[in-house]
């Protein structure tokens, strides 16, 4: 089969990450959104790589734009700026500001008292809603375990005869089959599974319920177009 290279552009926040002189851990991953472009997307923190993990499966998600711009907010007393983690461009056209609010640290924009207020000056700034994650309803369920297992399959190079003996497989089972089955039907042996996380981060099998973890006992169907 042959292959065309394809363009992959760089990460595209709207203001610096963070500043030198902080710890934190900063890193790239890639997109398989048509809507993001395919494009790198960059990271500052574990907690901000896991959030924009789970935009990058969510199917109600078109787009997303990491590190966007700052706005201003005002509590009553003093004017303060907020950086969003993320922002999401939802299949409704509803364009969303997320925050993540770190366990370890205090947000005067995260204070449900001052809520009203973030809300207004994020719909000033374009905002449709305003989100606010922990870090516990991000590791909440096996959406991030999911989320993290699909993404790295889809930064690696598969063996085009493994998927192509998957997509056999699945259509000789009917569209839709557990992994245990389609693993053991496409007699790849210790390589099947990665194949087949490579074919859902393809976006070519996707899991009956995005809530089960990705074990032989998920089931898995050849999406609808």
């Amino acid at each position: 089969m042959p292959y065309r290279a394809r363009y992959v552009a760089r990460p595209q926040p709207s203001r610096p990450l963070t500043p030198r002189s902080s710890p934190s851990i900063r890193g790239e991953f890639s997109s398989g959104k048509p809507g993001m472009g395919f494009r790198r997307v960059a990271y500052r923190g574990l907690p901000a790589r896991h959030l924009m993990a789970l935009l990058e499966e969510d199917d109600n998600v078109v787009a997303y734009q990491e590190a966007p711009a700052s706005f201003r907010w005002s509590d009553g007393r003093k004017i303060r700026t907020c950086y969003p983690t993320a922002a999401a461009r939802l299949t409704d056209g509803r364009l969303i500001c997320l925050l993540l609010n770190r366990s370890q640290r205090s947000f005067p924009e995260c204070d449900p008292a001052y809520a009203h207020s973030v809300r207004q000056a994020a719909a000033k700034a374009g905002y449709d809603a305003v989100e606010i994650w922990t870090e516990t309803e991000i590791k909440a369920g096996n959406r991030l375990a999911n989320a993290l297992l699909v993404g790295h399959a889809r930064c690696v190079d598969a063996d085009q005869m493994h998927l192509h003996a998957v997509r056999t497989a699945i259509d000789r089972l009917g569209g839709k089959a557990s992994i245990r089955d389609l693993r053991i039907s496409c007699g790849l042996g210790n390589q099947a599974f990665r194949a087949i996380i490579k074919l859902i981060a393809m976006r070519e099998l996707k899991p009956i319920n995005a809530n089960d973890i990705l074990d032989d006992f998920a089931v898995v169907q050849i999406p609808r177009s």
